[in-house]
């Protein structure tokens, strides 16, 4: 069985569509299925903007679209200075946690120093990610922390694509990945 550490997931030039320059947090990549969450794309809505005016949140951080999936489902991706029964341990650094846990904890200031809120997440079914990969449309990378979590979310996939080397201006989605 394959053994997966938690990476990011790099659209490359040419993927066009819901997924095009998106990173994605991949937090599972089995033979069977893969899943992670989007961390690039900001929606419109800040989150102090979609909780309820009496809650009295102040939080100026936008809601991050994390895919496709489940809309429904809020998160929250945090440092691993906050935890608590419903946290999920993802790397040494980072953690998640239902949206609501941590705003909770944020209005207590008792929450994580850092933290990003999103809703939906990304997901394959069996082999289709591989596949995806072996036809050039993702890169698969170790977590660059300082720009993958970097307050500017729209730049994220230039600054990422700079770092490992890779031309924007190229399609990769013709080439041959295969070795």
């Amino acid at each position: 069985m394959r053994q997966f550490n938690p990476s990011l997931l790099v659209a490359m030039p040419g993927l066009e569509g819901y997924f095009e320059h998106s990173i994605i947090l991949l937090c599972d990549y089995t033979p069977k299925s893969a899943s992670g969450f989007v961390i690039n794309v900001p929606t419109p809505f800040l989150i102090k903007d979609v909780l309820k005016p009496d809650i009295g949140c102040q939080i100026d951080s936008p809601l991050l679209l994390g895919g496709p999936v489940q809309s429904d489902f809020f998160w929250s991706l945090h440092s691993n200075d906050f935890c608590d029964d419903n946290t999920a341990f993802i790397t040494p650094k980072l953690s998640l946690s239902p949206l609501p846990v941590v705003i909770d904890a944020i209005m207590q200031k008792q929450g994580p120093k850092e933290y990003h809120f999103g809703c939906g997440y990304a997901g394959w079914g069996e082999n289709q990610l591989d596949d995806e990969i072996k036809q050039g449309a993702w890169w698969l990378t170790e977590i660059d922390y300082d720009i993958a979590f970097a307050k500017h979310h729209k730049q994220r996939w230039l600054q990422l694509m700079q770092a490992l080397g890779i031309d924007p201006d190229i399609s990769y989605m013709d080439q041959n990945f295969n070795a």
